[in-house]
């Protein structure tokens, strides 16, 4: 779920003008959006939902005339207010059309002061490129073109980022960024690729999940799951394993226990530096929200193994890769709709997935580092789990 998949979404698919709509153009039979800007007014969409956490992309291209003050943007901004009339922002602005001052920004509660300048290396206005924002409970990650340019860590307080946030983009003038040649305009911003990856929500509630207090490298993760009893697909209720520190090449580590419903189709998966593609489904042979069942993950510098009530279900050997889920990762659990996996019943709704035994058998290290194998602790943790 961290990287940007352009899936070929038309853009009425998942978003819908907001503001100056005789200024917006949707081309290309739905795959590409124009934004114009000139002294009468700009232009705006957003998302038809708001979301918790996720992978939100685009891809964007600037005007070609050239002025300061024309704000092209894509950001993702809360429409819930808390009781002191803070909201939280994240932003990816151009502050001109003069070559390329991008400006990323954060907004916490309406903390702000946290703008900072990315230098791009090439003219935005030249061709298209892909423009990301990756927002877990952990961090905020914005990307160019799968590079890393800024990640904005949580510092420790539970309410980072903790409202539902739509997804948007406009043109418009920022006389704070300067005033614009008017005699350029009209001002044209283009948008292409609207797949949205994130956990649809409503802007009345706060986002949930949990996650461990620290990283771990290697051990043994299990928990006690009972998913909800109201029947429904696409509600994804899951306990998986991620890194939250991003390679060189923008990938991370990920290993999952997702059920796809409400009626029992339970899914592993496993991301090395962002290579997926390995889904597999289990026969449970029970219905997982009858009763409580265990959920355990083995990680090894060898393999990984996934194991249901202490019966092995999947492994997933390290085929000689040095670099073999390296990562650090977070321990972590989550209940969110999956349109991918298909259309919620919002009918049935409240979905409760419940958990219980919260404890970790695993080497405690920090986000920033690499894993080294301990073969003292593997062979600990297989011993434990033989004689068990």
């Amino acid at each position: 779920m961290v990287t940007f998949a352009q899936v070929d979404f038309t853009f009425d698919q998942t978003y819908e003008p907001s503001w100056g709509f005789n200024h917006l153009t949707v081309e290309e039979q739905g795959k590409q959006v124009q934004l114009l800007l000139d002294p009468s007014s700009g232009a705006g969409f957003r998302s038809k939902s708001a979301y918790c956490y996720g992978s939100f992309g685009i891809r964007m291209r600037t005007s070609d005339r050239k002025s300061k003050g024309v704000i092209t943007s894509f950001y993702l901004i809360s429409h819930q207010i808390n009781s002191e009339g803070g909201h939280d922002e994240l932003d990816f602005e151009f502050l001109d059309t003069n070559g390329g001052t991008l400006q990323t920004n954060v907004f916490a509660s309406d903390k702000e002061g946290r703008a900072k300048l990315v230098h791009l290396g090439f003219d935005p206005s030249k061709d298209f490129h892909t423009y990301l924002i990756l927002w877990t409970s952990q961090k905020v990650e914005f990307q160019v073109d799968g590079r890393s340019v800024r990640v904005f860590w949580n510092d420790g307080r539970k309410d980072f980022f903790s409202k539902p946030m739509m997804v948007e983009a406009s043109i418009w003038n920022g006389t704070w960024a300067g005033e614009v040649d008017w005699t350029k305009a009209p001002f044209i911003g283009q948008y292409q690729s609207f797949s949205i990856d994130g956990h649809k929500t409503n802007t009345t509630l706060q986002c949930a999940g949990f996650q461990s207090k620290s990283a771990f490298c290697y051990g043994s993760f299990g928990i006690r799951m009972r998913t909800s009893d109201s029947k429904s697909k696409g509600v994804i209720t899951s306990f998986y394993l991620i890194s939250h520190q991003i390679n060189s090449e923008g990938g991370h580590d990920e290993l999952d226990f997702e059920f796809l419903d409400t009626n029992g189709t339970l899914q592993t998966n496993v991301f090395a530096s962002d290579k997926g593609g390995r889904e597999e489904l289990v026969d449970l042979g029970f219905d997982p929200s009858k009763d409580f069942h265990t959920y355990l993950i083995l990680w090894t510098s060898q393999k990984v193994e996934f194991q249901v009530d202490g019966r092995l279900v999947r492994v997933f050997s390290n085929d000689g890769r040095k670099d073999f889920f390296s990562k650090p990762m977070m321990v972590e659990a989550s209940i969110w709709n999956g349109t991918w996996a298909g259309e919620v019943d919002w009918t049935k709704a409240p979905f409760i997935g419940q958990y219980q035994s919260f404890s970790i058998d695993g080497h405690k290290t920090n986000t920033t580092l690499q894993c080294d194998p301990l073969p003292n602790h593997e062979r600990r943790i297989r011993s434990d789990r033989s004689s068990g």
